[in-house]
Formats: structure tokens, sequence, C-alpha cells
């Protein structure tokens, strides 16, 4: 089991992953214990590294790195260029003259309004949203219903048109039947009558 996520463990050091944490940096957000603190400073001197005491970690806020000048922090936000800015931003005349607000201040408001539109989702259009696919599935049971019921309708036409057919056939050839023993028994005794009169003819030579 790894000890840095066993719940029945202490927090680990992220580097050395043995030592209990002690510290931590507020800036590439890592646990370090007190004997890996100075190896985590060199290793990225690029960096400016907020060591905070573990039980304070994210006490100091994680400002955004100025786009414009390397390594500086943005702890303030020019809200006519939309844009975080640094002390050597506001040195300059970049932004003379521009309304500036404490970036936590914008954040938050952001913060703020994000969470206002997560409940309006939430509260509103989620719901709103479930009940339109809820009565889409409805709609679509509904018609699997009613095309069921006109497919077995259908089929039972069918079925009664194909007893009607076949009695309709039956008749019809009960009928041609009928009608050729009638004719075969007229040829019958024409046949009769003729060979009677030939026999009589044959007769009388005698």
């Amino acid at each position: 089991m790894d000890p840095r996520t066993s719940a029945q463990d202490v927090m680990r050091c992220d580097l050395c992953e043995t030592a209990v944490v002690q510290m931590h940096c507020d800036t590439c957000l890592i646990n370090l214990c007190t004997a890996c603190v100075g190896k985590h400073m060199i290793s990225d001197e690029s960096k400016k590294h907020e060591i905070v005491k573990f039980t304070l970690r994210k006490t100091t806020p994680l400002y955004p790195v100025c786009i414009s000048h390397d390594k500086e922090q943005c702890e303030m936000y020019c809200k006519l260029c939309d844009v975080p800015v640094c002390a050597t931003c506001l040195a300059s005349d970049q932004h003379l003259g521009h309304k500036l607000l404490k970036i936590l201040q914008v954040l938050d408001k952001k913060k703020e309004k994000i969470t206002k539109e997560l409940a309006e989702l939430n509260g509103t259009i989620y719901p709103t949203y479930q009940d339109i696919a809820s009565d889409v599935q409805n709609r679509m049971s509904q018609l699997e219903k009613e095309y069921g019921d006109l497919s077995t309708a259908i089929t039972k036409h069918g079925e009664d048109w194909h007893r009607e057919i076949d009695k309709l056939v039956k008749k019809l050839k009960a009928e041609v039947d009928e009608m050729k023993n009638t004719q075969l028994q007229t040829l019958w005794k024409h046949l009769d009558k003729i060979n009677t009169t030939i026999l009589q003819r044959n007769f009388k030579h005698f």
C-alpha cells in the first residue's frame, strides 16, 4: 500500500517519500519534510518558492505569472485590458490611467459568478432538461406501443383477409367443379344419344 495515500498512515514527503510532511510549497503545490526543503528550493531557481507550514498550506495566494515579464507574479488586474498585471507592468506607462483591481477580488467575483451560474444550472436548467429528456423518453415509449398496436392490427387484418380469400377461392373452385360436372353430364348424355343412334342404324343394315 502506498504510504502517501493510506488513510491510516501519516502524510509523507513528495520528494523522499519516507519522512513525515512538515512543510508545503504553495508555488509548486507539493508537500515536503524539513530535510527536503533546501533540495526543493534549488531544484528550480527560476521560481519564487513560497514555503509554508503544512498546516498553513494554501493560505498564501498562488498568483498567476505575468505574460510580459517572466517570473513576476500578478497581484493586480487591468479591467480595460482584461489581463493580470505585475509590479513591473504597473511601473511602466502601459496601463497608465486604466482602472486596476486586486486580482483576488476579480477571482472572487468570477468565482461568485460561476457559483451562481452553477446554482442556476443545478436548480433550473438541469431539471428542465431532465424533464425534457423524460418527456422524450415517454413519447418514444408511447410511439413504440402505438406502432406495435398498429402492426398487430395489420397482421390481424391480413389474417382475416387471408381467411376471406381462402373462402372465396374455395367457393369459386366449387362453382367451377359444379359447372364442369354439369357440362360433362350434358356431353355424356349427348354422347350416349349419338352412340344409340349409331347402334340403331347398324341394326337396320342387318
